[in-house]
């Protein structure tokens, strides 16, 4: 008895023996998600004397890094201060190498060989931030579907969805759910909305489970994409949902990584970003197979900046019957699909047209993206006319009626293809997109109001007067916080502007809500305002103009502490021109007896503080 109770404690110490967790090293290890696209983990070293992490850092040549001294990582929920740094040396600026990466470890205290997984921050508020780093020593799939997706939710039968348009303006309901959600992922979701003739935002708040819900009106087939604010700020695919829809959009937090996976395998794929229920959830979910057919324009290698008009234009229209013989050809793609895909192909081959300006800029700022002062305005010399226009329109179809299911459409009819080819509908989808555009502003008249009616479709009309409602419904419930402009002339409108504030030094700031670095210019600038220069003898004023969509500037206006306008295309070109502007944010700085200058150098947040000083 004794001897078998022997071998048993044996054989029970051996099997403790065999699974306790041991010392490991974890090369690429998954990551849940991130707030940066430069930071990746290399490697993650277990020991029982330290925690080494093994970082690298893709950035632009010639610009700094720096790493806080504060930096630790998290186990399960235990802190665990950064001890060592090698590679780099933590608060100080660390200036990029020419290949644009480098590599450098950290090490931290030992902690617990049985962890899971870690977490890593700076520790403060605007630092890298990794979650989910995997240290378990198991393989994890990276590119299969989240273990917490719903089955129900999988869904790539192309062959069985309506894809003509829904022209109607009805109420829907979305309701967004993070997978996974970890509270630090922030509560707060943008939620972008590009639908037949433009773009709105809302701003909707997470509760602790990660979901969130928007009841609005949606106009035709509408494309909503939804970011975290404190994950990687973009979601790079939506879903297209139809009027009247109740729909449920499930986000997964992994395609923030998205930038650092494809660094290390060029063929790293998500099944999909997001999943919903909707109708159309089968195209979201094929994005994979749809993008093979999409002519992307903005690929900085597909058009060098170099091509003068003809030559563009030649390009654009050789890419994009080539496209359509691939689309036709294909026997991966379902009938109603390619019609689909076609007549995207014809919107973006319009809308690259329209944009060649834009396109050659891109070409020329990627080719030039390791030299720091480059300027494309000079360079290119691509100069559009009426035929050039006219070839493109007749090399697509303007009457598919499966033009307006693309969130594009509203980018190519800015102009009035109509002009160079008959056709009944791209008339119209001009002319909405106008008055659109003016209805999102509150400002529609009762002439194109008329005018709507007469459309064939009723949707038109019945869109632009919803629409304008709830544009002045906005307006109405933000008055208090958008100055009424002074009564002048463009060209004197400026100082009528800053006139009433003589004797004090006043900031103006140009921008615009779709300004990334006017953005995070603002987040910087604001606690200037009660920090080091907190005086009454400054007066800030901000300046945006009717690019800006409404809905997102009166979201974001009440978090700017100043005095706010908003113009008008003509008066911010007046302004534009009257100081030299040369892109936003742009400052000009009042001083007490009202001469204003223009200052770009204001963009550097240590001379904006020493010139406003400087004026005091």
């Amino acid at each position: 008895m004794k001897k078998l109770f022997a071998m048993c404690m044996a054989a029970a110490l051996l099997v403790c023996a065999c699974s306790s967790p041991k010392e490991r090293t974890i090369e690429m290890p998954a990551m849940a998600a991130v707030n940066t696209t430069d930071l990746d983990v290399k490697k993650v070293e277990l020991t029982d004397s330290n925690t080494v992490l093994t970082m690298n850092v893709n950035f632009r040549p010639g610009w700094w890094i720096r790493i806080a001294g504060t930096s630790k990582i998290v186990a399960d929920g235990k802190e665990y201060a950064m001890l060592t740094a090698d590679g780099i040396t933590p608060d100080e600026q660390f200036i990029m190498p020419e290949s644009g990466e480098t590599e450098f470890k950290l090490t931290f205290p030992a902690i617990p060989l049985s962890t899971q997984q870690i977490d890593f921050t700076e520790g403060t508020d605007d630092g890298w931030r990794i979650w989910g780093i995997d240290v378990s020593g198991e393989t994890v799939d990276m590119q299969g579907y989240p273990s917490s997706l719903p089955k129900s939710f999988i869904n790539k039968d192309l062959a069985t969805i309506n894809l003509k348009p829904e022209m109607k303006a009805e109420e829907s309901t979305i309701t967004f759910k993070v997978l996974d959600y970890n509270p630090e992922y922030g509560n707060k979701l943008e939620v972008v909305m590009l639908d037949m003739a433009g773009q709105n935002t809302e701003s909707l708040k997470l509760d602790g489970s990660g979901t969130a819900t928007l009841i609005k009106t949606i106009y035709g087939p509408t494309t909503i994409m939804a970011s975290l604010d404190n994950l990687t700020p973009y979601w790079p695919t939506g879903i297209t949902v139809l009027p009247g829809e109740n729909v449920e959009m499930l986000l997964d937090p992994r395609i923030s990584v998205t930038a650092q996976m494809n660094r290390r395998d060029e063929n790293f794929r998500l099944p999909a970003s997001t999943y919903d229920n909707g109708s159309l959830a089968a195209l979201n979910q094929n994005s994979a197979l749809i993008n093979k057919y999409e002519l992307s324009v903005f690929d900085p290698e597909k058009f060098s900046w170099k091509l003068d008009a003809d030559e563009f234009t030649d390009k654009l229209i050789a890419m994009h019957n080539e496209m359509a013989d691939s689309i036709k050809a294909s026997t991966e793609l379902p009938e109603n699909i390619k019609q689909y895909l076609l007549a995207d192909l014809d919107l973006n081959t319009l809308s690259g047209l329209a944009n060649a300006k834009h396109v050659l800029a891109n070409s020329f700022y990627y080719t030039h993206r390791n030299e720091r002062n480059a300027d494309a305005r000079d360079s290119i010399k691509c100069e559009l006319g009426d035929e050039h226009y006219a070839r493109v329109a007749k090399a697509v179809n303007l009457d598919n009626p499966y033009l307006p299911m693309s969130s594009t459409m509203h980018e190519a009819f800015q102009t009035d293809w109509s002009k160079y080819v008959p056709s009944k509908q791209a008339a119209e989808l001009y002319a909405f997109t106008k008055l659109y555009k003016d209805a999102s502003k509150g400002q529609l008249s009762e002439t194109q109001i008329d005018e709507a009616k007469k459309m064939s479709s009723p949707f038109y009309a019945d869109a632009a007067v919803k629409r304008n409602a709830e544009a002045l419904k906005a307006i109405e419930a933000s008055a208090d916080l958008i100055a009424k402009l002074p009564d002048a002339d463009n060209d004197k409108l400026f100082e009528a502007i800053v006139e009433p504030y003589k004797g004090k030094v006043v900031l103006v700031d140009l921008w615009n809500t779709w300004c990334g670095p006017c953005r995070a210019a603002l987040k910087a600038n604001e606690p200037l305002k009660s920090g080091e220069l907190a005086n009454d003898d400054i007066v800030w004023i901000y300046i945006a103009d009717e690019s800006s969509e409404l809905n997102k500037y009166l979201k974001m206006i009440p978090d700017i502490k100043g005095i706010h306008h908003m113009v008008n295309s003509d008066q911010i070109q007046t302004i534009r021109k009257q100081f030299d502007v040369d892109g936003i944010p742009f400052y000009i700085l009042v001083d007490r007896n009202g001469k204003a200058t223009g200052h770009p150098d204001f963009r550097d947040h240590s001379k904006l503080v020493e010139g406003i000083k400087s004026a005091l």
